[in-house]
């Protein structure tokens, strides 16, 4: 039976779903976890590589290549470690979709909403925030056509590449939260906490290309935003809520960008 004693606030108190790694019957050792936790940014940095190499974009013998590896690649990667590392398959952290993980995912997309637009109007009163990597191809000199057809490439790519998103931050929350709980006797509920700092710090550093290092910006407004995803996670333990939260919250600010650009040109 699966050690679920000392549940989470946040988790359901009657809930047949179990987390992948966490809550397997037989868990992994020490080293695997460590071993996992090394690598799963690791994978995941393979797709910020090609952000960072400076290229002719017209050239498509190198651009599209390149923009197969930061779409795809860490997926790919994050998939077959957990194949063959955790021993977890990405079905384990998927479930259908019921009413009560709408509701959940609604409430936690708002909050995540609200503390975003609040934390952004406290950062920008220090500092100049940075343009997000995709919001910065609205701000260029480009016809209605052009913004349109960005929009939709940019959308299509981030249905993969903030899948992968949540899997590196999901991964290294319930990676940390075992070590805690399985072997440095913490309590389930402290372990998911620990678990959850650890995803808001490296989830934050991640963005450090999107960002230009601004810091307030990658921890303070992208790291926090962790707390609601993996919140909505661990309530529902289903990896489409926290994503189509994630999925929503981008998309919705890349068309107010270019809403809001078409508008003013």
């Amino acid at each position: 039976m699966n050690n679920t004693e000392g549940k989470s606030f946040l988790e359901r108190k009657n809930d047949n779903r179990v987390f992948p790694i966490l809550d397997d019957t037989q868990p992994l050792s020490q080293g695997r976890l460590w071993l996992i936790a090394i690598l799963t940014p690791l994978l995941f940095f393979v797709g910020i590589v090609p952000q960072l190499i400076d290229f002719d974009k017209d050239n498509m013998l190198l651009a599209l290549p390149l923009q197969f590896v930061q779409t795809f690649a860490p997926l790919i990667l994050l998939a077959l470690m957990l194949r063959y590392l955790a021993k977890n398959t990405l079905k384990t952290f998927f479930h259908k979709i019921t009413l009560k993980d709408f509701f959940a995912g609604i409430i936690a997309l708002t909050l995540a909403t609200i503390y975003s637009s609040v934390a952004e109007n406290i950062v920008t009163m220090f500092s100049t925030v940075a343009d997000n990597g995709g919001a910065k191809a609205f701000t260029e000199n480009v016809s209605p056509l052009q913004m349109i057809v960005v929009f939709v490439i940019t959308t299509i790519s981030d249905a993969f590449s903030l899948l992968s998103e949540e899997l590196l931050a999901i991964i290294l929350m319930l990676v940390f939260a075992t070590l805690a709980n399985k072997y440095w006797h913490v309590s389930r509920g402290g372990a998911l906490w620990i678990g959850t700092i650890v995803s808001i710090i490296v989830f934050g550093f991640m963005h450090f290309s999107a960002y230009d290092w601004h810091i307030a910006q990658m921890f303070i407004i992208i790291g926090m935003s962790r707390l609601f995803y993996n919140g909505v996670y661990i309530r529902t333990k289903n990896l489409w809520v926290s994503y189509l939260c994630h999925f929503a919250w981008d998309t919705v600010i890349f068309a107010i960008v270019m809403i809001a650009h078409f508008l003013n040109s």
